[in-house]
């Protein structure tokens, strides 16, 4: 398989390569480009592996944070991705495989400094085999997103899970690359822009282990104090009504980028 030629994207060029089928070995990436890399290839239908090798501070950067962590746990589970930590404080970022050159950081993002395949591509191997020797391994959640969005569908509704991947993906685009969205905060909302039960959504995460019953009613206040979202009692024959939740607004006035600008104090 021909190289993928390297472009002054590094994200794009990464994608581009591993879509193609080729194997990219990506050194030291930044949290951040770490974060960007895996949302653009998490989706991607390939037989190309991502390998990565990354310092401990991007790994304890990473384990916890939402979708990243969960996404590359998708990737990982499907063979299509393998993470390496080195213990060895490392210096600049190198695409390796299929894409051959080095990252540099920019305002705003990255910048690929394409490298003639020959002989770099020999150098950043040899690079590569003494960083991983002895590298230790990233934890990454046993549920990955994939599934994390299936049991949504499953435990509240198909059209929640589909909010709930669009939420996710505009957060994406309007805050950071290395930002830590907050799952339980983005399943609320998918939850009250189809007026569906805080119960029900509440189970989902216990279950799916997001977060515990009490942090679920403390976001949801946090996103009622916001004015985002409100409750509605739903009248209960028996025991305790339950609640519904909807949006402050009518949901056919508010697109999911401002659904997300309004809560982002507690979504990031």
């Amino acid at each position: 398989m021909e190289p993928v030629p390297p472009a002054s994207d590094p994200v794009a060029a990464v994608a581009d390569a591993f879509a193609g089928g080729g194997d990219v070995r990506l050194i030291n990436p930044s949290a951040g480009l770490l974060a960007a890399v895996v949302d653009r290839t998490h989706a991607t239908t390939t037989d190309g592996v991502l390998h990565l090798v990354v310092t401990g501070s991007v790994r304890e950067a990473t384990e916890d944070r939402f979708p990243t962590a969960a996404q590359l746990a998708d990737l990982c589970t499907a063979g299509r991705a393998a993470v390496d930590v080195s213990g060895e404080h490392l210096e600049g970022t190198l695409c390796g495989g299929a894409v051959v050159g080095m990252v540099f950081a920019q305002a705003g993002g990255w910048a690929l400094l394409p490298l003639e395949a020959e002989p770099w591509r020999d150098w950043i191997d040899q690079t590569w085999r003494g960083v991983v020797a002895g590298a230790g391994t990233m934890q990454l959640p046993e549920m990955g997103y994939d599934r994390l969005r299936s049991t949504l569908a499953a435990g509240v509704s198909p059209p929640v899970a589909v909010h709930f991947d669009r939420l996710v993906s505009t957060a994406r685009r309007h805050l950071a690359d290395d930002a830590d969205i907050d799952p339980t905060a983005v399943a609320l909302l998918a939850t009250a822009y189809h007026g569906g039960q805080l119960a029900e959504v509440t189970a989902w995460g216990i279950e799916a282990g997001v977060a515990s019953r009490a942090t679920f009613s403390r976001v949801k206040s946090q996103l009622v104090e916001t004015g985002v979202i409100e409750t509605a009692p739903i009248p209960q024959e028996v025991g305790r009504p339950r609640l519904r939740l909807q949006l402050r607004q009518p949901a056919a006035d508010t697109d999911a980028a401002a659904l997300i600008d309004a809560a982002r104090a507690v979504i990031a």
